[in-house]
């Protein structure tokens, strides 16, 4: 919820909030911004900022992501199955419906479209896609720098970033805590 948000942050936040955590704790904590391929602007990077490893910067490139490795679909930005056990149909799946719109177009915009979740009172003190109008200029707090944090339970695996993110995670944003009876740590990637 809210990621229309984050992903209306221009790139050089992250990379200025990676850059003074570093210097404000003399590098003992600090996140890493990592450059990702931007699926749907081939040859370009930006980024990362979602998935478990940061491994998509952009809400659709995080779609087609997760079609694919979540559920198995093959699509534009992902045209190629990881696996072929149970496979019945033929590539692509995720096939232009009568708008020209793909799936993975449509739940990319759901998820620019939905609102973050609102603040509780007590904490209220104080070129692919074009930002909409309602995005723009906003204030939001995801209680989150969406960076990359070795916090010691990593799996060991690199997604798109460099061999040193094997066991960094992405910090989960924590909006919308209050509201869950728990923090479910399940995503799409």
């Amino acid at each position: 919820m809210g990621d229309g948000f984050v992903e209306s942050v221009d790139d050089k936040t992250f990379l200025a909030i990676a850059a003074s955590q570093a210097a404000a704790t003399n590098r003992v904590i600090h996140g890493e911004a990592i450059q990702v391929p931007i699926f749907e602007a081939p040859g370009k990077t930006g980024v990362g900022k979602f998935g478990w490893k940061d491994q998509d910067p952009t809400i659709l490139s995080f779609s087609g992501d997760a079609y694919l490795n979540e559920m198995g679909v093959t699509n534009r930005l992902k045209p190629k199955d990881v696996t072929s056990v149970c496979k019945v149909t033929t590539d692509l799946e995720d096939k232009l419906d009568a708008l020209g719109l793909a799936d993975i177009d449509h739940f990319a915009q759901f998820i620019r479209g939905t609102q973050a979740p609102p603040r509780e009172t007590v904490l209220i003190n104080g070129g692919a896609y074009t930002v909409p109008a309602a995005l723009r200029n906003k204030g939001f707090h995801p209680y989150s720098d969406f960076l990359l944090h070795d916090v010691g339970t990593g799996d060991g695996i690199v997604q798109a970033g460099p061999a040193d993110t094997a066991n960094k995670l992405r910090t989960v944003p924590l909006w919308g805590l209050h509201i869950k009876s728990r923090f479910c740590m399940v995503t799409p990637r």
